[in-house]
């Protein structure tokens, strides 16, 4: 449903939205900078030892594909064979970000095409590790009440990549769209980053079974942010067995029973009530108590479901306005597809796109980090 002209889009407290001053300048060299710090050659071959089953390094080296995907996102030149052409480049005009492989093209293609998605997923993952060290919490500051409960506060969602538009040969007989894959993402609300990026090669991977299956390396005790298709028992059961907490959307088909009213507050035109309600039938799972948080105001209505008991950990209020926070991910994922391009996929091949993928990950923490931290210089 497309948003009223006078609803906000906006989750943001007024006051806190302040735009930067137009005489104020920046260095926004700050993301090469931390590309080239995390993105080691020992940080490469740790993850090559770790992962590598029967593969060689060869002058395509893991650290060179690497550093030529990161290229790719950071210059997005029209095509990999454009790409490829840069790394052969000598003297003075060599760009730095590109890294020097003398081979010939086919060279590189029958190297990826082998290079398993695991390779970049530990390659992001313990570039992400690694960056953490110097990531403020810059973003949703006038949230930060909430680090006294909660270690941290993450929004789960998933995606699937957009449809390939230069397809093989062999698929041209087919008309319907081919998609190459989906991905499912943790989103660090006050990092401002991207803490695990799941490729999966199958676009019909289901959304709730993937983010599932990715809980375990979340710290006790954290909150989850989900939409309506997290706002089922068995979620809320694997939640609570891993020490987690989520807040989720109420789906509409889900039903409860109310058990006692916590606290209410109504006005004219607005309401905001905590009630205490059983969820689930108890046949497969028991049954389950959780808080139901409804709010209306302004031809706005939102019932959240979370499984924090105690208000002072998590108030009414709080929850409605983090959940509207939720829409950070929404935003995320446009900053993946549209601003570092990841809706133009370079290639089919699922190796290739997990590649890309996870490449685009990366340039996207190390844009954020650099963007609180230009942020922090610039006093915004």
């Amino acid at each position: 449903m497309p948003r009223t002209a006078d609803r906000p889009t906006s989750a943001i407290p007024e006051g806190w939205d302040q735009p930067a001053p137009k005489d104020r300048s920046v260095d926004i060299l700050d993301i090469l900078t931390l590309l080239f710090r995390h993105l080691t050659p020992s940080l490469c071959q740790t993850v090559f030892q770790e992962v590598r089953e029967d593969e060689r390094q060869r002058k395509w080296s893991l650290e060179a594909i690497a550093r030529f995907w990161t290229a790719m996102i950071v210059r997005h030149p029209p095509s990999l064979t454009h790409g490829i052409a840069q790394t052969r480049k000598g003297g003075s005009r060599r760009d730095p970000l590109w890294p020097r492989v003398q081979a010939e093209v086919n060279a590189f293609f029958e190297k990826c095409w082998a290079l398993r998605p695991d390779f970049f997923r530990a390659l992001y993952e313990g570039f992400t590790q690694s960056l953490l060290r110097e990531t403020p919490e810059a973003y949703a500051r006038w949230m930060m009440n909430l680090r006294e409960h909660f270690p941290e506060v993450l929004v789960v969602d998933g995606s699937r990549l957009d449809a390939v538009a230069h397809r093989l040969k062999l698929l041209w007989p087919i008309r319907t769209p081919i998609l190459p894959g989906c991905v499912t993402v943790f989103y660090d609300l006050f990092r401002g980053i991207t803490r695990r990026v799941v490729f999966y090669p199958d676009a019909a991977e289901a959304e709730l079974p993937r983010a599932q299956g990715e809980l375990d390396w979340i710290a006790r005790g954290a909150l989850v942010l989900g939409d309506r298709l997290y706002s089922v028992p068995q979620y809320f059961h694997l939640l609570i067995g891993l020490g987690l907490h989520g807040l989720s959307r109420k789906s509409g088909r889900l039903k409860i029973k109310r058990l006692r009213v916590l606290s209410a507050k109504q006005g004219s035109r607005c309401l905001l009530e905590d009630v205490l309600v059983e969820v689930g039938c108890g046949v497969s799972q028991p049954k389950l108590i959780l808080r139901l948080i409804r709010y209306r105001a302004q031809g706005r209505r939102l019932d959240l479901l979370t499984d924090v008991l105690d208000p002072k950990m998590l108030s009414a209020e709080d929850a409605v306005q983090l959940y509207g926070l939720r829409w950070t991910v929404e935003r995320m994922f446009l900053d993946l597809k549209k601003t570092l391009k990841l809706h133009g996929l370079y290639a089919a091949h699922p190796n290739l796109v997990a590649q890309q993928l996870y490449a685009t990950a990366m340039v996207y923490n190390a844009f954020r980090v650099a963007q609180g931290h230009i942020a922090a210089r610039a006093k915004v």
